[in-house]
């Protein structure tokens, strides 16, 4: 399969190019990549070097993400292409041999091709992730605008799971094409970031402010590690910014870097209490057993306290009615 000729480039003298796709704003010389390793200069040309050739495909539903408003219980096909622009971590992961993951793999798959195989199995999303899918932009774009244009695939819907470092421009005109963002937030501090991956904050907000103010919905998740999250500063600077932001309707999923430490466990709990006491609706410990209920992974409607969405092991209970609680509250998110 060829190299795909790349979006937001300029080209410069000696056969440099420029790279606008995020802010890293690479100069990358002739035969050279830019830091995400999967856009190179071929002759004074940026060229998208994985194009249509994703190393894992395997289908997911919407409460794996999680992504709890947008179409809960179904199923979507989720893939991921090579490629980050967001190198560190605030601590060490253990990864899954590629066996475990169940994956379907396939060398190299068109976007027609994908969008074939979403129709023929039903699925009702397409996630795009588990790499940096901003560094796939031109696949990820090509697919959910020929679903949009084809009578079988127009209904499917089109989820960006990312750390939402990528240009406001290419925010802009992607807004066009996805339906919703699923967002990773590190931390809320510029050091943070600084210290550890070597960027800045602020383009993050801005990207993802530049997607909800175009009309995708947008769902937070922020991993809560004790060793960096203790003072309880991120959680407040982060509820503060979605409330001004994002809007109080916007789903934030607070969850423990590990699931077994009791203390992120409850600095979890912690967190979520504080959002909804800053005025938040929808605030989530997804797996957490917070009560007898689970609450934790209940939505409620955010008028009479009735549980909508209940989310169990096996199954999800769906009580919302045309977007609507049977109060007549209307509840945001993407329902059909």
């Amino acid at each position: 399969m060829k190299f795909k000729e790349a979006s937001y480039y300029k080209k410069l003298s000696s056969k440099k190019v420029h790279c606008l796709l995020c802010p890293h704003d690479c100069i990358i010389e002739n035969g050279e990549v830019g830091k995400c390793q999967v856009r190179m200069n071929v002759n004074g040309n940026l060229k998208s070097m994985f194009y249509g050739r994703p190393f894992i495909v395997k289908y997911l539903n919407s409460e794996d993400i999680p992504l709890y408003h947008v179409l809960p219980g179904n199923k979507g096909l989720s893939f991921g292409i090579v490629g980050n622009n967001l190198f560190g971590e605030l601590i060490e992961h253990k990864v899954a041999a590629y066996e475990e993951m169940q994956s379907i793999p396939m060398l190299s798959q068109y976007p027609d091709q994908i969008l074939r195989e979403a129709v023929k199995t039903n699925a009702k999303m397409i996630f795009y992730g588990y790499s940096e899918p901003a560094m796939f932009y031109e696949y990820m774009k090509d697919t959910s605008e020929r679903a949009k244009k084809n009578p079988h695939g127009r209904n499917i819907k089109h989820i960006m799971v990312s750390h939402g470092f990528i240009s406001k421009e290419a925010a802009q005109e992607l807004s066009q094409y996805i339906d919703a963002a699923v967002i990773d937030i590190k931390g809320m501090n510029d050091e943070l970031y600084d210290k550890f991956y070597n960027v800045k904050l602020t383009p993050i907000l801005d990207a993802v402010k530049t997607l909800k103010d175009n009309n995708v919905w947008i769902e937070i998740r922020f991993k809560v590690i004790p060793s960096f999250h203790n003072t309880l500063y991120d959680f407040r600077k982060l509820i503060s910014w979605v409330v001004d932001n994002l809007g109080t309707n916007t789903p934030i999923h607070f969850m423990p870097y590990d699931y077994s430490n009791e203390e992120a466990v409850e600095l979890t709990i912690k967190a979520r209490k504080m959002a909804l006491n800053a005025g938040l609706h929808y605030v989530y410990t997804p797996k957490i057993k917070i009560n007898e209920i689970n609450e934790g992974n209940i939505t409620f409607c955010h008028n009479c306290r009735k549980q909508l969405i209940i989310r169990n092991l096996k199954d999800i209970e769906n009580k919302i009615v045309e977007g609507r609680c049977q109060c007549g509250q209307e509840i945001p998110g993407i329902w059909q």
